[in-house]
Protein backbone atom coordinates (compact mmCIF):
# COMPACT_ATOMS: atom_id res chain seq x y z
CA UNK A 1 0.00 0.00 0.00
CA UNK A 2 2.92 2.38 0.84
CA UNK A 3 4.50 2.08 -2.75
CA UNK A 4 0.45 2.58 -4.38
CA UNK A 5 1.16 5.91 -2.50
CA UNK A 6 4.52 6.56 -3.60
CA UNK A 7 3.57 5.45 -7.07
CA UNK A 8 0.34 7.52 -6.95
CA UNK A 9 1.45 10.87 -5.43
CA UNK A 10 4.23 10.97 -8.36
CA UNK A 11 2.14 12.83 -10.99
CA UNK A 12 0.97 15.09 -8.59
CA UNK A 13 4.00 16.09 -7.56
CA UNK A 14 5.61 16.16 -11.31
CA UNK A 15 2.86 18.74 -11.63
CA UNK A 16 3.69 20.87 -8.44
CA UNK A 17 7.28 21.00 -10.02
CA UNK A 18 6.40 21.71 -13.20
CA UNK A 19 4.16 24.45 -11.99
CA UNK A 20 6.55 25.73 -9.63
CA UNK A 21 9.22 25.70 -12.42
CA UNK A 22 6.57 27.90 -14.74
CA UNK A 23 5.64 30.49 -12.56
CA UNK A 24 10.16 31.29 -12.00
CA UNK A 25 10.21 31.02 -15.56
CA UNK A 26 7.39 33.20 -16.43
CA UNK A 27 8.76 35.63 -13.93
CA UNK A 28 12.30 36.08 -15.16
CA UNK A 29 10.88 36.27 -19.04
CA UNK A 30 8.21 38.62 -18.32
CA UNK A 31 8.68 40.45 -21.99
CA UNK A 32 9.53 43.66 -22.70
CA UNK A 33 7.25 45.52 -24.93
CA UNK A 34 6.52 49.02 -26.35
CA UNK A 35 3.28 50.12 -24.85
CA UNK A 36 2.89 53.55 -26.51
CA UNK A 37 4.65 56.21 -29.39
CA UNK A 38 4.25 59.61 -29.49
CA UNK A 39 3.45 58.84 -33.30
CA UNK A 40 -0.23 56.81 -33.59
CA UNK A 41 -0.46 53.70 -36.10
CA UNK A 42 -1.13 54.87 -39.31
CA UNK A 43 -1.50 58.18 -38.40
CA UNK A 44 -0.73 61.14 -41.25
CA UNK A 45 2.08 63.88 -39.67
CA UNK A 46 3.54 66.92 -40.61
CA UNK A 47 7.08 66.90 -41.45
CA UNK A 48 8.10 70.14 -40.71
CA UNK A 49 6.22 69.63 -36.82
CA UNK A 50 7.51 66.09 -36.16
CA UNK A 51 11.43 66.32 -35.71
CA UNK A 52 11.43 63.18 -32.47
CA UNK A 53 9.79 60.09 -31.90
CA UNK A 54 9.40 59.08 -28.58
CA UNK A 55 8.60 55.33 -27.60
CA UNK A 56 7.07 54.77 -24.34
CA UNK A 57 7.93 50.92 -23.25
CA UNK A 58 6.21 48.09 -19.93
CA UNK A 59 9.12 49.45 -17.66
CA UNK A 60 12.66 51.03 -17.46
CA UNK A 61 14.82 50.76 -20.31
CA UNK A 62 18.45 50.97 -21.19
CA UNK A 63 18.98 51.64 -25.17
CA UNK A 64 22.10 49.53 -25.97
CA UNK A 65 22.07 49.17 -29.91
CA UNK A 66 19.91 52.08 -31.33
CA UNK A 67 21.57 51.47 -34.84
CA UNK A 68 20.12 48.15 -34.82
CA UNK A 69 16.88 49.54 -35.56
CA UNK A 70 15.74 51.98 -38.01
CA UNK A 71 13.35 54.63 -39.99
CA UNK A 72 12.65 53.06 -43.03
CA UNK A 73 11.00 54.42 -46.35
CA UNK A 74 8.23 51.94 -47.24
CA UNK A 75 10.17 52.60 -51.20
CA UNK A 76 13.58 51.29 -49.89
CA UNK A 77 14.74 54.22 -50.87
CA UNK A 78 16.39 55.33 -47.47
CA UNK A 79 17.13 53.17 -44.10
CA UNK A 80 17.92 55.33 -41.06
CA UNK A 81 19.76 54.14 -38.06
CA UNK A 82 17.91 55.36 -34.79
CA UNK A 83 19.79 57.39 -32.79
CA UNK A 84 20.61 57.12 -28.90
CA UNK A 85 18.71 60.31 -28.42
CA UNK A 86 17.12 60.50 -24.71
CA UNK A 87 15.83 58.08 -22.08
CA UNK A 88 13.80 58.87 -19.23
CA UNK A 89 12.46 55.73 -17.54
CA UNK A 90 10.35 53.80 -19.96
CA UNK A 91 10.44 55.97 -22.80
CA UNK A 92 12.78 56.49 -25.29
CA UNK A 93 13.18 59.88 -27.90
CA UNK A 94 15.02 59.91 -30.86
CA UNK A 95 15.50 62.39 -34.07
CA UNK A 96 14.31 61.38 -36.75
CA UNK A 97 14.21 63.49 -40.16
CA UNK A 98 10.97 62.68 -42.06
CA UNK A 99 10.48 63.47 -46.16
CA UNK A 100 6.94 64.93 -47.38
CA UNK A 101 4.20 62.22 -48.45
CA UNK A 102 6.48 59.52 -47.87
CA UNK A 103 4.94 56.00 -46.16
CA UNK A 104 7.36 55.13 -43.16
CA UNK A 105 7.88 52.53 -40.82
CA UNK A 106 9.55 52.62 -37.69
CA UNK A 107 11.12 48.88 -36.76
CA UNK A 108 12.54 48.65 -33.06
CA UNK A 109 14.50 45.27 -33.31
CA UNK A 110 15.03 42.55 -30.55
CA UNK A 111 18.60 43.41 -30.07
CA UNK A 112 18.43 47.73 -29.68
CA UNK A 113 16.63 48.17 -26.25
CA UNK A 114 17.00 46.00 -22.86
CA UNK A 115 14.74 46.39 -19.47
CA UNK A 116 16.99 47.95 -17.14
CA UNK A 117 16.20 45.75 -14.19
CA UNK A 118 16.05 42.30 -15.96
CA UNK A 119 17.87 42.75 -18.94
CA UNK A 120 15.45 41.06 -20.72
CA UNK A 121 15.50 42.60 -24.54
CA UNK A 122 12.53 44.15 -26.03
CA UNK A 123 9.96 42.55 -28.23
CA UNK A 124 10.20 43.46 -31.88
CA UNK A 125 8.33 46.28 -32.88
CA UNK A 126 7.23 47.99 -35.75
CA UNK A 127 4.66 51.22 -36.64
CA UNK A 128 3.69 52.11 -39.92
CA UNK A 129 2.85 55.75 -40.76
CA UNK A 130 2.44 58.63 -43.41
CA UNK A 131 3.56 62.41 -44.00
CA UNK A 132 1.40 65.04 -45.41
CA UNK A 133 1.84 65.95 -49.25
CA UNK A 134 4.41 69.07 -48.96
CA UNK A 135 2.69 72.73 -48.91
CA UNK A 136 4.56 74.95 -49.98
CA UNK A 137 5.25 78.26 -47.22
CA UNK A 138 3.70 81.44 -48.09
CA UNK A 139 6.10 84.21 -47.53
CA UNK A 140 3.38 86.63 -47.34
CA UNK A 141 1.72 84.31 -44.63
CA UNK A 142 3.36 85.79 -41.47
CA UNK A 143 4.89 89.21 -40.59
CA UNK A 144 9.32 89.23 -41.56
CA UNK A 145 10.65 90.90 -38.54
CA UNK A 146 12.44 94.29 -38.78
CA UNK A 147 16.44 94.49 -38.89
CA UNK A 148 18.19 92.78 -36.11
CA UNK A 149 19.97 96.34 -35.10
CA UNK A 150 17.60 98.72 -34.06
CA UNK A 151 19.78 100.91 -35.19
CA UNK A 152 20.39 99.74 -39.10
CA UNK A 153 20.85 102.95 -41.19
CA UNK A 154 18.10 103.70 -43.32
CA UNK A 155 19.78 102.50 -46.23
CA UNK A 156 19.94 99.33 -44.61
CA UNK A 157 16.09 99.56 -43.73
CA UNK A 158 15.71 100.50 -47.54
CA UNK A 159 17.24 97.34 -48.81
CA UNK A 160 15.52 95.23 -46.57
CA UNK A 161 12.37 96.26 -47.71
CA UNK A 162 13.15 96.27 -51.07
CA UNK A 163 13.96 92.18 -50.40
CA UNK A 164 10.79 91.75 -48.75
CA UNK A 165 8.69 93.54 -51.33
CA UNK A 166 10.20 91.11 -53.66
CA UNK A 167 10.07 87.46 -51.49
CA UNK A 168 7.92 85.28 -52.84
CA UNK A 169 7.12 86.71 -56.31
CA UNK A 170 10.97 86.93 -58.09
CA UNK A 171 14.58 85.88 -57.11
CA UNK A 172 17.31 88.56 -57.05
CA UNK A 173 20.56 87.04 -59.41
CA UNK A 174 23.82 86.90 -57.80
CA UNK A 175 27.30 86.35 -58.19
CA UNK A 176 30.16 86.10 -56.10
CA UNK A 177 33.63 87.77 -56.76
CA UNK A 178 36.70 85.94 -57.92
CA UNK A 179 38.48 86.31 -54.45
CA UNK A 180 40.81 89.32 -55.44
CA UNK A 181 38.55 91.80 -55.13
CA UNK A 182 36.69 92.17 -58.16
CA UNK A 183 33.24 91.81 -60.56
CA UNK A 184 35.05 89.44 -63.08
CA UNK A 185 32.61 86.98 -63.00
CA UNK A 186 29.99 89.35 -62.33
CA UNK A 187 30.95 90.26 -65.87
CA UNK A 188 31.42 87.04 -67.46
CA UNK A 189 27.77 85.92 -66.37
CA UNK A 190 26.94 88.76 -68.20
CA UNK A 191 29.02 87.96 -71.36
CA UNK A 192 27.03 84.94 -70.96
CA UNK A 193 23.45 85.94 -70.70
CA UNK A 194 23.70 89.79 -71.59
CA UNK A 195 22.40 90.01 -67.93
CA UNK A 196 24.57 91.86 -65.09
CA UNK A 197 23.78 90.11 -61.19
CA UNK A 198 21.73 91.91 -59.13
CA UNK A 199 24.04 91.49 -56.55
CA UNK A 200 27.43 91.22 -56.39
CA UNK A 201 29.24 89.05 -53.33
CA UNK A 202 33.04 89.55 -52.05
CA UNK A 203 35.38 87.52 -49.76
CA UNK A 204 37.84 88.81 -47.37
CA UNK A 205 40.07 85.60 -47.68
CA UNK A 206 43.17 87.27 -47.91
CA UNK A 207 42.29 89.51 -45.12
CA UNK A 208 45.96 88.83 -43.97
CA UNK A 209 47.73 90.17 -48.08
CA UNK A 210 45.55 93.27 -47.83
CA UNK A 211 47.32 96.21 -48.26
CA UNK A 212 49.74 94.61 -50.56
CA UNK A 213 50.24 95.49 -54.09
CA UNK A 214 48.25 92.94 -55.39
CA UNK A 215 45.13 93.40 -53.25
CA UNK A 216 43.62 95.96 -51.23
CA UNK A 217 40.45 95.60 -49.31
CA UNK A 218 40.28 99.16 -48.72
CA UNK A 219 39.93 100.43 -52.27
CA UNK A 220 35.75 99.45 -52.60
CA UNK A 221 35.56 100.47 -55.84
CA UNK A 222 34.07 97.26 -57.00
CA UNK A 223 31.41 97.11 -54.75
CA UNK A 224 30.86 100.72 -54.95
CA UNK A 225 30.55 100.56 -58.73
CA UNK A 226 28.03 98.17 -58.29
CA UNK A 227 26.15 99.79 -55.60
CA UNK A 228 26.21 102.98 -58.33
CA UNK A 229 24.48 100.85 -60.91
CA UNK A 230 21.72 100.12 -58.40
CA UNK A 231 23.19 96.65 -57.64
CA UNK A 232 23.36 95.47 -53.67
CA UNK A 233 26.18 94.38 -52.20
CA UNK A 234 27.48 91.39 -50.34
CA UNK A 235 30.27 90.80 -47.97
CA UNK A 236 31.83 87.01 -46.74
CA UNK A 237 34.56 85.92 -44.99
CA UNK A 238 36.75 83.32 -45.21
CA UNK A 239 38.20 83.92 -42.21
CA UNK A 240 42.20 83.01 -42.11
CA UNK A 241 43.26 82.48 -38.45
CA UNK A 242 47.31 81.37 -37.28
CA UNK A 243 47.79 77.79 -36.59
CA UNK A 244 49.93 78.28 -33.72
CA UNK A 245 51.21 81.79 -32.02
CA UNK A 246 53.35 84.22 -34.00
CA UNK A 247 53.24 81.85 -37.22
CA UNK A 248 53.18 83.64 -40.58
CA UNK A 249 50.81 80.56 -41.74
CA UNK A 250 47.15 81.48 -42.04
CA UNK A 251 44.09 79.40 -42.63
CA UNK A 252 40.31 79.13 -42.14
CA UNK A 253 40.26 75.04 -42.15
CA UNK A 254 39.29 73.06 -39.19
CA UNK A 255 42.23 71.61 -39.03
CA UNK A 256 43.46 74.66 -37.72
CA UNK A 257 42.38 74.04 -34.04
CA UNK A 258 42.17 77.98 -33.44
CA UNK A 259 40.72 77.67 -29.88
CA UNK A 260 37.36 79.53 -29.87
CA UNK A 261 37.15 79.80 -26.19
CA UNK A 262 40.60 81.52 -25.73
CA UNK A 263 39.63 83.98 -28.47
CA UNK A 264 37.52 85.11 -26.32
CA UNK A 265 38.91 85.36 -23.31
CA UNK A 266 40.85 88.68 -23.37
CA UNK A 267 44.62 89.06 -22.66
CA UNK A 268 45.28 86.06 -24.70
CA UNK A 269 47.43 85.26 -28.39
CA UNK A 270 44.24 84.21 -29.66
CA UNK A 271 42.15 86.99 -28.48
CA UNK A 272 44.49 89.62 -29.57
CA UNK A 273 44.61 87.73 -33.13
CA UNK A 274 40.38 87.91 -33.66
CA UNK A 275 40.66 91.66 -32.09
CA UNK A 276 43.10 92.59 -34.45
CA UNK A 277 41.44 91.05 -37.54
CA UNK A 278 37.95 92.50 -36.61
CA UNK A 279 39.24 95.77 -36.06
CA UNK A 280 40.60 95.84 -40.03
CA UNK A 281 37.16 93.92 -41.23
CA UNK A 282 35.45 96.90 -39.09
CA UNK A 283 37.72 99.62 -41.13
CA UNK A 284 36.56 97.92 -44.57
CA UNK A 285 32.73 98.45 -43.62
CA UNK A 286 32.97 101.37 -42.37
CA UNK A 287 34.08 102.69 -45.75
CA UNK A 288 31.36 100.93 -46.99
CA UNK A 289 28.99 102.72 -44.62
CA UNK A 290 30.61 105.86 -44.86
CA UNK A 291 29.55 105.66 -48.84
CA UNK A 292 25.82 104.67 -47.61
CA UNK A 293 26.45 100.91 -48.56
CA UNK A 294 23.99 98.60 -47.27
CA UNK A 295 25.97 95.11 -46.89
CA UNK A 296 24.54 91.73 -46.86
CA UNK A 297 26.90 90.25 -44.34
CA UNK A 298 27.54 86.83 -44.13
CA UNK A 299 30.45 85.77 -42.10
CA UNK A 300 31.11 82.34 -40.19
CA UNK A 301 29.30 80.40 -43.14
CA UNK A 302 28.71 76.80 -43.33
CA UNK A 303 29.85 76.53 -39.63
CA UNK A 304 28.38 72.72 -38.76
CA UNK A 305 29.73 71.42 -41.78
CA UNK A 306 28.09 68.05 -41.66
CA UNK A 307 26.69 67.47 -38.35
CA UNK A 308 27.65 63.84 -37.93
CA UNK A 309 30.40 64.01 -40.55
CA UNK A 310 32.46 67.02 -38.95
CA UNK A 311 32.81 70.49 -39.67
CA UNK A 312 35.22 72.03 -42.41
CA UNK A 313 35.62 75.92 -40.94
CA UNK A 314 37.82 76.35 -37.69
CA UNK A 315 34.45 78.27 -36.45
CA UNK A 316 32.81 75.21 -36.40
CA UNK A 317 34.96 72.79 -35.53
CA UNK A 318 34.69 72.65 -31.82
CA UNK A 319 30.66 72.91 -32.15
CA UNK A 320 27.39 74.63 -32.37
CA UNK A 321 27.52 76.07 -28.97
CA UNK A 322 30.74 77.74 -29.38
CA UNK A 323 30.06 79.00 -33.17
CA UNK A 324 26.97 80.96 -31.26
CA UNK A 325 29.23 82.54 -29.05
CA UNK A 326 31.41 83.72 -31.48
CA UNK A 327 28.96 85.01 -33.77
CA UNK A 328 26.79 87.10 -31.16
CA UNK A 329 30.64 88.48 -29.88
CA UNK A 330 30.89 89.20 -33.57
CA UNK A 331 27.78 91.03 -33.87
CA UNK A 332 28.48 92.61 -30.69
CA UNK A 333 32.13 94.02 -31.83
CA UNK A 334 30.63 95.23 -35.00
CA UNK A 335 27.60 96.53 -34.36
CA UNK A 336 28.13 98.25 -30.65
CA UNK A 337 32.31 98.41 -30.18
CA UNK A 338 33.13 99.88 -33.95
CA UNK A 339 29.04 100.89 -34.34
CA UNK A 340 28.51 99.84 -38.13
CA UNK A 341 25.00 99.88 -38.82
CA UNK A 342 24.77 99.28 -42.47
CA UNK A 343 24.92 95.65 -42.00
CA UNK A 344 22.12 92.84 -42.46
CA UNK A 345 23.22 89.85 -40.82
CA UNK A 346 22.54 86.72 -42.92
CA UNK A 347 23.31 83.08 -41.13
CA UNK A 348 23.96 80.23 -43.44
CA UNK A 349 21.95 77.57 -42.26
CA UNK A 350 23.68 74.04 -42.53
CA UNK A 351 21.59 71.18 -43.28
CA UNK A 352 23.40 67.93 -43.75
CA UNK A 353 23.74 64.92 -41.53
CA UNK A 354 25.88 62.20 -43.08
CA UNK A 355 24.52 63.83 -46.37
CA UNK A 356 21.45 63.51 -45.63
CA UNK A 357 18.66 66.08 -44.36
CA UNK A 358 19.30 66.86 -41.01
CA UNK A 359 16.47 66.46 -38.59
CA UNK A 360 15.03 70.19 -37.15
CA UNK A 361 17.05 69.70 -33.61
CA UNK A 362 20.42 69.74 -35.65
CA UNK A 363 19.28 73.46 -37.01
CA UNK A 364 17.89 74.64 -33.85
CA UNK A 365 20.76 74.05 -32.15
CA UNK A 366 22.95 75.73 -34.54
CA UNK A 367 21.12 78.50 -34.69
CA UNK A 368 22.56 82.03 -33.61
CA UNK A 369 19.08 83.49 -32.66
CA UNK A 370 16.21 85.36 -34.25
CA UNK A 371 17.92 88.49 -32.19
CA UNK A 372 21.06 87.83 -34.15
CA UNK A 373 19.83 87.20 -37.75
CA UNK A 374 18.21 88.83 -40.47
CA UNK A 375 18.29 86.28 -43.36
CA UNK A 376 18.86 82.45 -43.22
CA UNK A 377 19.82 80.50 -46.25
CA UNK A 378 21.44 76.84 -46.66
CA UNK A 379 24.58 76.80 -49.47
CA UNK A 380 23.16 74.39 -51.99
CA UNK A 381 25.29 72.37 -54.24
CA UNK A 382 22.87 69.74 -56.45
CA UNK A 383 24.19 68.06 -59.49
CA UNK A 384 20.93 69.45 -61.51
CA UNK A 385 18.83 72.31 -60.98
CA UNK A 386 16.23 71.43 -59.08
CA UNK A 387 14.66 73.76 -57.14
CA UNK A 388 15.30 71.65 -53.49
CA UNK A 389 11.70 72.87 -51.59
CA UNK A 390 12.33 70.40 -49.16
CA UNK A 391 15.59 72.67 -48.09
CA UNK A 392 13.14 75.66 -48.53
CA UNK A 393 10.92 74.15 -46.17
CA UNK A 394 13.51 72.90 -43.31
CA UNK A 395 14.80 76.52 -43.39
CA UNK A 396 11.00 78.64 -43.09
CA UNK A 397 10.61 76.02 -40.48
CA UNK A 398 13.14 77.03 -38.56
CA UNK A 399 12.39 80.47 -38.48
CA UNK A 400 8.95 79.78 -38.45
CA UNK A 401 8.67 82.41 -41.50
CA UNK A 402 9.56 85.43 -39.50
CA UNK A 403 13.21 85.71 -41.82
CA UNK A 404 13.83 86.12 -45.48
CA UNK A 405 15.08 82.97 -46.65
CA UNK A 406 17.92 83.02 -49.46
CA UNK A 407 20.40 80.76 -51.10
CA UNK A 408 23.58 82.02 -50.16
CA UNK A 409 25.63 80.43 -51.92
CA UNK A 410 24.70 77.17 -54.94
CA UNK A 411 26.43 75.51 -58.13
CA UNK A 412 23.72 74.51 -60.44
CA UNK A 413 21.28 77.38 -60.68
CA UNK A 414 17.50 76.77 -59.64
CA UNK A 415 15.22 76.42 -61.90
CA UNK A 416 13.79 79.90 -61.22
CA UNK A 417 9.66 79.09 -62.38
CA UNK A 418 9.89 76.38 -60.26
CA UNK A 419 11.28 77.59 -57.52
CA UNK A 420 8.45 80.44 -57.26
CA UNK A 421 5.66 78.38 -57.99
CA UNK A 422 7.17 75.17 -56.45
CA UNK A 423 7.87 75.93 -52.86
CA UNK A 424 11.03 77.16 -52.81
CA UNK A 425 10.52 80.82 -53.03
CA UNK A 426 14.18 81.97 -52.55
CA UNK A 427 14.87 85.86 -51.70
CA UNK A 428 18.01 85.22 -53.44
CA UNK A 429 20.23 83.27 -55.70
CA UNK A 430 24.25 83.41 -55.08
CA UNK A 431 26.50 81.36 -57.83
CA UNK A 432 29.70 81.02 -56.58
CA UNK A 433 32.90 81.87 -58.95
CA UNK A 434 34.19 79.00 -60.43
CA UNK A 435 37.95 80.89 -60.48
CA UNK A 436 39.01 82.21 -64.53
CA UNK A 437 36.36 81.14 -66.75
CA UNK A 438 36.74 85.25 -67.58
CA UNK A 439 40.45 84.92 -68.06
CA UNK A 440 40.26 81.11 -69.79
CA UNK A 441 37.20 82.23 -72.30
CA UNK A 442 35.46 79.25 -70.71
CA UNK A 443 31.78 78.49 -72.43
CA UNK A 444 30.57 77.33 -68.97
CA UNK A 445 30.78 77.70 -65.49
CA UNK A 446 32.75 74.86 -63.48
CA UNK A 447 29.79 73.29 -62.15
CA UNK A 448 27.44 72.41 -65.35
CA UNK A 449 25.54 75.68 -65.95
CA UNK A 450 26.01 76.05 -70.15
CA UNK A 451 25.62 79.73 -71.45
CA UNK A 452 22.13 78.39 -72.93
CA UNK A 453 21.12 77.76 -68.99
CA UNK A 454 22.41 81.06 -67.61
CA UNK A 455 21.30 83.19 -70.46
CA UNK A 456 17.46 81.23 -69.62
CA UNK A 457 18.29 81.76 -65.94
CA UNK A 458 19.11 85.33 -65.99
CA UNK A 459 16.28 86.26 -68.72
CA UNK A 460 13.46 84.65 -66.61
CA UNK A 461 10.68 86.42 -65.53
CA UNK A 462 11.14 85.10 -61.97
CA UNK A 463 14.41 86.95 -61.95
CA UNK A 464 15.83 90.16 -61.39
CA UNK A 465 18.80 91.43 -62.75
CA UNK A 466 20.19 94.77 -62.27
CA UNK A 467 18.70 96.51 -65.24
CA UNK A 468 15.47 95.64 -63.31
CA UNK A 469 16.54 97.16 -59.61
CA UNK A 470 15.06 100.25 -58.71
CA UNK A 471 17.36 103.22 -56.86
CA UNK A 472 17.16 102.28 -53.44
CA UNK A 473 19.90 105.37 -52.78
Amino acid sequence: MKFKRFFLCLPLLALLLAGCGSDNNEAETTPLVVAGSSIAENAEVDPGEVTSVTLTFSEDIIVVNPSHSALIDDDGSRRSPLEAGTVEGRTWTFPVALDYDKHYTLSVTGTSVKAKGSGVFVKPYSLKFSTQPYKAPDPSASEIDPLVNPNATAMARKVHDFLKSTYGKQILSGAMANVNNNNDFAGWIEKMSGKYPAITFYDLIHLPESGQNWIDYSDITPAKSQWDANGLVGYGWHWRVPKTEGSPEADYEATVSFDIAQALTPGTWQNKVVEEDVRKVAEILKKLQDNNIAVLWRPLHEAAGDYQWGAWFWWGAQGPEMTKKLWIWLYDKLTNQYGLNNLIWVWTVQLSREGKLAPMSDLQGAYPGDEYVDIVGPDVYNQNHDASPEYYAAVHSLVKGRKIVAMPECGMLPNPEASITGGAPWSYVMLWYTYDQHKQGSAADGFGNTPQYIKEWMNSPYIITRDKMPNLR
